[in-house]
């Protein structure tokens, strides 16, 4: 009997080849004569030589009538420790695998830990090592913000929890629901935002982690944000500079209106004030939705401010940096999102530490990097990327042939 969890149509298998890839017989191979619909599908073979085990494990190898020798392989693995899970459905096979019984094309369900091979002599773990290879290589440009906020870019990948933090973003309540998203992305810069559900409840939302600032330092905040379009428009949110170390607002921005929007503002610290935070909470008792994109926090005594190493890898992927203008007043302080200015930066590297700082003039106005980042590499069989696909296929193709090569000369030196 196969492994349980999944049929197929009586017959189907008939002709496939049954053969043993690890465990006890090893190497042995069979055709399939007969096999039920049942669960699990019990399939009929000539005896092996040496005798099965638990710890066999098998792949089944099954023919097509629709495809020539050495087109595709199809196999179904047990055991495996594949990416790819799909917890039920049904997967149809190009070519068609042609089912003995009707002459029609076999629709299997597919099994849980499942490997699906398409490559008729490249191992489908290695045709993806082949294309992550391409991607780290190549390069995308990104807009970074300049800014003392921790994860500041939304770039970080975590879990948002309700405990304050010196590294991340959290939810200052447990009836909040706040999660990063990159769903109907609505700012012209940035990747991903965080999508934030106060519930009807006034001040819930998310604060950022705590920033070292001097006592009476002229601060700058600058947030790109947006209420979520629904048709019911929910309720209003604020954009607040909080003092931690006083455990009080310093400056409040409010935010009514549905479109993107740059909140932008100056404060200055208090006398007493050593860590400060930024939070966009609910502003009323209505339910409030809402997006949280790119952050910025900077003074208008500093011009060296620490690159995220884990958002851009090397220094000498910077290019250059430019300021962000206000666009259109809104309301107080809110605007639209204005134009991009280039400025003048310089890049300052410690490799030892991997440290990178970009040192920018003064400028009252929010200050993007603008740099090279590597594609994401693949580590699902079902993961995609916006890498230009002639490139990524010629590239991992140039991998394969190398590989076929290499095949070659081992077995006709």
């Amino acid at each position: 009997a196969l492994e349980s969890g999944h049929t197929f149509a009586t017959s189907a298998l008939v002709n496939a080849t049954f053969k043993i890839v690890a465990g006890t017989g090893l190497g042995q191979e069979k055709p399939i004569t007969a096999s039920t619909n049942a669960d699990p599908t019990v399939v009929t073979h000539a005896a092996f030589d040496t005798g099965l085990s638990t710890d066999s494990e098998y792949e089944l190898y099954l023919d097509s009538s629709a495809s020539s020798s050495g087109e595709h392989t199809r196999a179904v693995k047990a055991d495996s420790t594949s990416s790819l899970t799909v917890a039920s459905g049904t997967m149809n096979w190009h070519p068609a695998i042609q089912s003995i019984a009707s002459g029609s094309a076999v629709v299997m369900t597919q099994v849980l830990r499942a490997d699906l091979l398409f490559t008729y002599d490249v191992q489908g773990d290695l045709l993806l090592s082949y294309i992550s290879q391409v991607l780290r290589n190549m390069r995308y440009p990104a807009y970074l913000p300049v800014t003392m906020v921790p994860d500041g870019d939304m770039e970080g990948s975590y879990t948002v929890g309700t405990t304050a933090s010196f590294t991340e973003w959290y939810r200052n309540n447990s009836g909040v629901t706040a999660s990063k998203s990159s769903v109907n992305y609505p700012f012209p810069f940035g990747r991903q935002y965080m999508a934030v559900t106060s519930g009807a409840t006034d001040e819930r939302g998310i604060q950022s982690a705590s920033i070292a600032v001097d006592p009476d330092e002229n601060l700058h905040v600058a947030v790109l944000v947006q209420k979520t379009p629904t048709a019911t428009e929910t309720g209003d949110f604020d954009v607040i500079l909080y003092d931690v170390t006083n455990s009080t607002v310093l400056k409040t921005v409010n935010i009514t209106g549905q479109q993107p929007v740059l909140v932008y503002f100056q404060q200055t610290s208090a006398s007493t004030t050593e860590e400060v935070a930024v939070q966009v909470l609910s502003s009323s008792s209505t339910s409030s939705v809402f997006r949280v994109g790119p952050t910025w926090l900077w003074s208008g005594s500093r011009d060296r401010y620490a690159v995220d190493t884990s958002s851009l890898e090397r220094g000498r992927d910077i290019n250059g940096t430019a300021t962000l203008h206000l666009g259109q007043t809104i309301e107080t302080d809110v605007y639209h999102i204005g134009k991009l200015v280039d400025t003048d930066f310089d890049v300052e590297r410690d490799d030892r530490a991997n440290l990178v700082h970009v040192v920018i003039p003064t400028s009252a106005y929010p200050t993007f990097i603008q740099g090279d980042r590597r594609y994401p590499e693949l580590t699902s069989d079902t993961d995609t990327t916006f890498a230009e696909r002639d490139m990524v296929v010629q590239g991992a193709m140039y991998h394969i042939e190398r590989a076929r090569a290499a095949k070659l000369m081992s077995t006709s030196p």
